[in-house]
């Protein structure tokens, strides 16, 4: 879920590949610095995450935290089976 909506919030910025924009997220979060546009992201994940799960505050913090935090390879690995899924799939996240 965070990969399928912090994918279309990078598509709106000017990161040249997903695994730059999440690091630039991870690094943002870690910092405790974020930009008026990423709290605009991370806010729609946590939308997301509401409508679906039961997490405390702190439990998406860590969630959210961790997501952008993976490696580049599982970050690939999200963004290529989003991508995939949307291909054969198309309605679904429209």
């Amino acid at each position: 879920m965070i990969c399928e909506i912090s994918l279309t919030s990078y598509g709106f910025t000017n990161f040249s590949t997903y695994v730059e924009y999440c690091k630039q997220m991870s690094i943002s979060l870690m910092e405790g610095k974020i930009s008026k546009r990423e709290r605009q992201h991370i806010e729609k994940i946590i939308e997301g995450l509401d409508k679906v799960f039961s997490l405390t505050q702190e439990e998406t913090g860590i969630v959210i935290a961790d997501y952008f935090s993976l490696s580049k390879d599982r970050i690939l690995a999200f963004e290529k089976a989003i991508r995939m899924t949307k291909e054969f799939f198309p309605i679904i996240g429209d």
